[in-house]
């Protein structure tokens, strides 16, 4: 199970297309709030793709540790505009927007062999 937390709505339906497609069950939210909420009821969730910035109480760098402290089996992949990668851990990857999706999809895949 793939957990996504974008909260633009047209890139993260885009995103849950690509990856259902690919054959990957996803759960889509729209801030980190969701995506917490979600990982507090499964425990199904692999690999959490997140953008950087988001609304609400969670930005994705906080969703990160967070789920990093709380659910370490959890794979990430992060999103941002921006690519530094100033204090990011280094098992978390990280792709630019605009990213190109088989190459996302193909790093998923290699999280998840």
């Amino acid at each position: 199970m793939i957990l996504i937390a974008e909260d633009d709505a047209l890139q993260r339906l885009n995103l849950e297309a690509v990856l259902v497609e690919a054959g990957f069950t996803v759960v889509a939210t729209a801030d980190g709030d969701e995506a917490l909420g979600v990982l507090q009821t499964r425990s199904d969730i692999l690999v959490l793709i997140s953008d950087v910035q988001m609304p609400g109480s969670l930005n994705g760098i906080e969703l990160m540790w967070v789920v990093r402290d709380r659910w370490p089996p959890v794979k990430i992949i992060l999103t941002s505009g921006n690519a530094k990668r100033d204090g990011l851990p280094d098992d978390v990857v990280l792709f630019v927007k605009p990213y190109i999706e088989r190459e996302l999809l193909s790093k998923l895949r290699l999280l998840l062999a």
